[in-house]
């Protein structure tokens, strides 16, 4: 404790100023990497970095809380936002239903909301393979949850949330609906969703939950939470309303936080510390913040002297007490991350359902992959395979599962490219997303160098090479850490694009030898790409599923089927079929040649369509089996009568045309506006519920809906649809052809048919202006009030 003599004294020396309070707790929750901390205490200079409390092994914790309630009460939702303020201090990252990692828009519609808060609340669930998952979750109870949870909507809606995640193997979209469902009810608040998260999340983890509960105010949890009890660690704020109360909280908070026996003793000479400040205060309390600095700065670098004794660790923890500075530095990083708006790239790769199980191993074990995973030096790996055979689905278990596994330290970014939506087929938004996910997951890569750099150059995110040096410059910052980064569909990004990303990668692996910054990327086997990649060698490893390589396709073949033994079981079950039913399906199914899994998932919703349960009957079926993905395309559209048909195919066109994917309740509106006179009230009344089923009435798989989104099942349903523009008049009207529907749509008159519904659109609310949509910024299109 410094000797240094405080400034004169005003008031009640009993009384301390809650400013100066929160100052301190400020500056002395501040405890040095506390995970790097050896057993005595010290810090090793490999971890001296102030910024280490940021890096991914640091804890990321959730915050369940309940807001305070005009109608019910307090909740303590101050003392909440203090706690995570305190925590930020202390380089913890906090997630709660609010998210500062991912910042909710100011204005979304309704299920927008719900499902941006669900975006974070997934991560509360056990087993989450995304990178945001969280290890540690902070359970703050309350008289107003207390009241949540008494309420009669409650167990039910907690019960059904509970199905919703034991009935499907990927149980976000059920969930999803079940919260969309409920969120309007009486009764239904958020912070429910996450208690049934942490009930789920203790079932699954019976030992290792994280789960830490603070008791705000009201009774124990354990008197309305029936998982409470079986919670290790409860603490309790004292009743009386005193800052101080709050801090002692804290900092026992501190201790199970960061549960290694190094870190104690480091929170513990903070804790010291911070004490004998306050005993300080409470005999002669500063009348002005500079005052109070000057007995609290000493006071920490003393504490800080004791823990850390090399001179270049003292001169960063002198530099890092320039708060104003520290504030500074803060700032422009949350500006920079604000300036890379992303697109919902979690929502976008989780579009590509999750592997069967048993599948994409001929991948995962091949040699390899394996030897560009275990690379010690940056390197490239091309996986192509034909259309259908699952790529995506490869790439999204490699992101979700394989590479965590395996690299648990490693930073993961990645990007699907699309060509059915403007935003998903460019490279500079793949660019935009894989620079804002790495300075997501360690922001303090967004050094003063970065800040810069996009201060200097107001067009910087307009600019590809731009980006590529930001990537570039922030991925090898730290030579040691390994940054895998997985580009799926490389083939659907624009030719010149393309171009673009070859010269990138290709000086940059001829220049770098050292940085461990890796890419995966798939396509299809096109010799346009591989002619681009040539220049590469040798630092390129290729996988090619193709004719010429007989091992790969005979284990992909073995894949396929497994499942479809697994879904003709699952077809035999809904439908009760007879054994001798199910294995002539079987053989049936398996006798085909050149299966891929998309022909498989097309092929059986034919079959469940048009299926009969006696023998015959499915061997008609079998006889009558479409061979290729293309012919699967066209059984399925034919389903629908003329008038159906119309319909069918006014879909498709706004698919083809539209910038962005449509909600279902957009689609129902656009096409209604589009039929007879209607006026706006009429275009209103149709729900997203009953128009979810008239969509896949008529088309079947061929589109599907993810998040409430419409989208074609897989691009080569776009390509199937889409005239051949050297074959076809773009005009030319529909005749009488070998297909009804292949190659039937110009994308010159789906755009022509999407103008005329945003017109109508128009006439019919000549009052209002477009609104925004919140995920773009774009006007375009937006046909809900």
């Amino acid at each position: 404790m410094s000797n240094r003599a405080p400034t004169q004294v005003r008031g009640n020396k009993s009384e301390i100023n809650g400013g100066t309070w929160n100052a301190v707790l400020a500056w002395s929750s501040w405890a040095a990497p506390l995970d790097r901390v050896s057993g005595s205490g010290k810090i090793s200079a490999e971890s001296a970095s102030l910024d280490s409390f940021s890096g991914w092994s640091d804890p990321t914790i959730f915050i369940v809380y309940a807001h305070d309630n005009e109608n019910l009460g307090d909740a303590k939702a101050a003392v909440v936002g203090r706690m995570i303020r305190w925590l930020q201090c202390s380089r913890c990252r906090v997630i709660s239903d609010r998210s500062p990692l991912d910042p909710l828009p100011d204005a979304l519609p309704d299920n927008a909301t719900v499902r941006n808060i669900l975006d974070s609340q997934f991560r509360l669930l056990p087993s989450s393979s995304d990178r945001e998952s969280v290890a540690i979750v902070i359970l703050c109870g309350s008289d107003v949850l207390e009241q949540y949870m008494r309420h009669p909507f409650t167990s039910s809606y907690l019960e059904k949330v509970q199905e919703a995640y034991k009935s499907a193997h990927d149980p976000r979209d059920k969930i999803r609906d079940v919260v969309e469902a409920h969120a309007g009810q009486a009764g239904f608040h958020h912070v429910l969703t996450e208690v049934a998260f942490l009930d789920i999340r203790k079932q699954a983890q019976k030992k290792d939950d994280g789960i830490i509960s603070l008791a705000l105010s009201g009774d124990l949890p354990s008197t309305y939470l029936e998982f409470y009890d079986r919670c290790n660690v409860v603490l309790k704020l004292k009743e009386e309303k005193c800052i101080s109360n709050e801090h002692n909280l804290f900092f026992k908070l501190l201790y199970h936080v960061y549960p290694k026996e190094g870190a104690h003793s480091v929170i513990k000479e903070y804790e010291d510390c911070y004490n004998s400040i306050r005993d300080h205060f409470r005999q002669q309390a500063p009348n002005t913040m500079n005052a109070a600095k000057e007995i609290i700065l000493p006071s920490l670098l003393s504490a800080a002297e004791r823990i850390i004794e090399n001179r270049t660790a003292k001169g960063r923890l002198a530099g890092f007490v320039n708060i104003d500075a520290e504030r500074k530095l803060e700032e422009d990083r949350v500006r920079i991350l604000g300036m890379l708006p992303p697109l919902p790239y979690l929502d976008r790769k989780n579009r590509n359902v999750i592997r069967a199980e048993d599948t994409c191993v001929w991948a995962t074990t091949h040699p390899k992959l394996q030897q560009w995973q275990t690379a010690s030096s940056s390197s490239v790996l091309w996986l192509s395979a034909d259309p259908g055979c699952g790529k995506s689905v490869l790439a999204r278990h490699l992101i979700d599962d394989v590479f965590p596994a395996a690299s648990p330290t490693a930073t993961i970014c990645y990007f699907f490219f699309r060509d059915d939506f403007d935003d998903q087929r460019t490279l500079i938004n793949a660019l935009r997303c894989i620079v804002h996910q790495l300075f997501l997951q360690d922001p303090t890569l967004i050094t003063q160098a970065v800040i810069d750099a996009f201060q200097r150059n107001n067009k910087l995110l307009s600019s590809e090479d731009g980006l590529w040096d930001i990537f570039l410059q922030a991925a090898q910052s730290n030579h040691s850490q390994e940054v895998l980064c997985v580009l799926d569909a490389l083939d659907e990004c624009p030719a010149q694009d393309r171009v673009i990303f070859i010269r990138q990668l290709s000086q940059f692996y001829r220049t770098n030898s050292t940085s461990r910054l890796k890419f995966l990327i798939t396509s299809r086997p096109y010799s346009r790409i591989e002619s681009d990649f040539r220049g590469m060698e040798p630092n390129l490893n290729t996988i090619h599923l193709a004719g010429e390589n007989e091992r790969e396709l005979k284990q992909i073949e073995k894949e396929i089927d497994v499942v479809i033994k697994v879904r003709t079981r699952e077809l035999q079950q809904a439908l009760r079929l007879r054994e001798e039913s199910y294995t002539a399906l079987l053989k049936g199914l398996t006798s085909v040649p050149n299966r891929t899994y998309l022909w498989v998932t097309l092929v059986l919703d034919v079959v469940k369509a048009n299926i009969r349960k006696t023998r015959p009957a499915i061997e008609a079926i079998l006889c009558e089996l479409p061979q290729s993905v293309e012919a699967a395309y066209e059984k399925i559209l034919s389903r629908a009568d003329s008038q159906d048909g119309i319909l069918a195919r006014n879909i498709f066109q706004v698919i083809l045309a539209a910038t962005r994917p449509f909600s279902v309740l957009e689609m129902s509106r656009a096409l209604a506006i589009n039929g007879a006179s209607k006026n706006e009230e009429q275009v209103q009344n149709e729900t997203e519920d009953e128009f979810r089923e008239v969509i896949r009435q008529l088309c079947g798989l061929f589109v599907i809906i993810v998040d409430s989104k419409v989208y074609f099942l897989h691009q080569t349903a776009k390509e199937f649809l889409l005239q051949k523009r050297a074959a076809v008049s773009p005009h030319r009207p529909i005749t009488q052809r070998d297909s009804q529907w292949r190659h039937s749509l110009s994308l010159e008159d789906c755009h022509l048919f999407l103008g005329k519904i945003c017109v109508l659109c128009l006439l019919l609310q000549p009052k209002e202006s477009p609104s925004e949509d919140p995920s773009t910024g774009d006007a375009s299109h937006t046909l809900v009030n």
